[in-house]
């Protein structure tokens, strides 16, 4: 069982999250590249229903928590990376479903999903210690349980990745694992997909249909909200994994020992569209719980 999304707190978040991208976003010095779009609109996009989000994968991650939560020596997890508040929701409902409380540490490059964890926080009772600092650099003097992280591996460099599982190894103690939900492309080739003009013009109108329909939870106009979607979408940069074994060799040649993987839709219903520039008809999931021996 996993706990519903709080729609009052999701539709508190969302002026809160915009307001806070516009004043402080991370933002590449060099090439002006930001995540102001991204964070700005997200968590609209998770009001009227437009995106592939943790809501459809919690399950996955609620399962494994709870197993490894009815060890009372595997309290610390580490939130690599997170749009918002989410995944801080589930591992915390997963713990305290089991009457535990878990030690979580979120570290993001950006202070916006920084600040709405600690803002989520403060509204359950849940303590969360945060740390901005770039993933592939981190370093932590105490070692994690677990690594938590979701849809994570696609807005990372292929070259990078690598690197990336290879902090997550390092950080984690012997017996840690990492659970890990991505996309992955097998039928695509290009190692970057950017939205098409055809398919940003698409997300525009998707966003503004469904905000429509959602006016009452919204404190902005749908077509406002469409114009965000469409400058977001222009941002959108998606480095894609392309077979199941690309993505396993990345935890494997990592060190760790894949004990579970799935792959397909792995919770998302036929009737849902697809988010992202990837062709919908190109794309599945895969779950992965990797070991570090």
């Amino acid at each position: 069982m996993t706990e519903p999304v709080d729609r009052d707190l999701l539709i508190a978040s969302a002026p809160l999250a915009r307001a806070w991208a516009a004043e402080g976003c991370w933002r590449d010095g060099n090439s002006g590249a930001s995540c102001e779009a991204y964070h700005a609109i997200w968590q609209y996009l998770r009001i009227i229903g437009v995106v592939t989000t943790l809501d459809h994968h919690a399950h996955l991650y609620t399962e494994a928590l709870q197993r490894i939560a009815a060890d009372p020596l595997r309290r610390r997890v580490l939130l690599s990376g997170s749009a918002d508040y989410g995944l801080l929701a589930i591992v915390a409902a997963a713990f305290r479903q089991t009457g535990a409380e878990p030690a979580v540490t979120l570290v993001d490059r950006c202070e916006t999903p920084l600040k709405l964890a600690r803002w989520y926080g403060e509204k359950r009772g849940l303590k969360v210690e945060t740390r901005q600092a770039d993933l592939l650099t981190y370093e932590s003097e105490t070692r994690f349980d677990m690594v938590c992280v979701h849809s994570l591996l696609g807005l990372v460099r292929a070259e990078d990745r690598p690197l990336l599982t290879r902090r997550w190894h390092d950080l984690l103690r012997p017996g840690g694992r990492v659970l890990c939900i991505n996309a992955i492309s097998p039928a695509h080739h290009p190692a970057q997909v950017r939205y098409s003009a055809e398919r940003r013009a698409e997300h525009r109108r998707r966003v503004e249909e469904a905000a429509q329909g959602c006016r009452d939870s919204l404190d902005i106009a749908p077509e406002t909200l469409g114009e965000m979607a469409f400058t977001y979408s222009g941002t959108v940069v998606s480095n894609v994994i392309r077979s199941r074994a690309e993505i396993t060799a990345l935890f494997e040649d990592a060190g760790m020992v894949i004990e579970e993987q799935r792959f397909g839709r792995l919770g998302v219903d036929d009737s849902h569209h697809f988010s992202g520039p990837t062709p919908p008809e190109k794309r599945e999931y895969a779950w992965i719980v990797a070991r570090r021996p």
